[in-house]
């Protein structure tokens, strides 16, 4: 019974929709956002957030 209360938090987080919104504020802000730098850093940040939302939503495949 151990594993099962270690491994509920976990599950907990095996969730992909905060990865999701974060991808989607980080490009909205790239090709809309009013201050240019933070445009492009939120550019330069989005194939990162996209590749932590690809791995969330493997994690979420095998937590199923």
């Amino acid at each position: 019974m151990q594993s099962r209360k270690t491994s509920r938090p976990f599950m907990s987080l095996c969730r992909s929709d905060a990865h999701k919104d974060a991808v989607s504020r980080f490009d909205r802000y790239a090709k809309g956002g009013g201050d240019a730098k933070l445009k492009a850093w939120a550019g330069r940040m989005l194939p990162a957030l996209q590749h932590h939302l690809d791995m969330a939503q493997d994690m979420d495949k095998n937590c199923k």
